[in-house]
């Protein structure tokens, strides 16, 4: 489990984050936004553990925030967001 803070870098700038009361990190994403409810957003920890809010490993905040479970995260973990776009012409 981790305690304590959180350093990750999002397109070359480092930004931290603290372990909250719940063990639950919360990230807000860099550019744009998703609609919140519609299972278009997961994250990979180190390629392998896949979150999501289909699974309850990963729960939407809103818009521009999500929240994944610390139990999930390690020192030197590699965390990748993914954002489901369609476009409809």
């Amino acid at each position: 489990m981790v305690e304590g803070k959180l350093y990750y870098t999002v397109n070359g700038k480092i930004k931290h984050l603290t372990l909250l009361c719940k063990n639950n990190f919360i990230f807000e994403l860099d550019k744009g936004q998703y609609i919140p409810g519609n299972n278009h957003i997961k994250a990979l920890i180190n390629n392998t553990i896949e979150c999501s809010p289909a699974t309850r490993t990963l729960k939407e905040l809103d818009s521009t925030h999500i929240v994944l479970n610390s139990n999930d995260l390690e020192q030197g973990c590699e965390i990748d967001v993914l954002l489901c776009r369609t476009i409809r012409y």
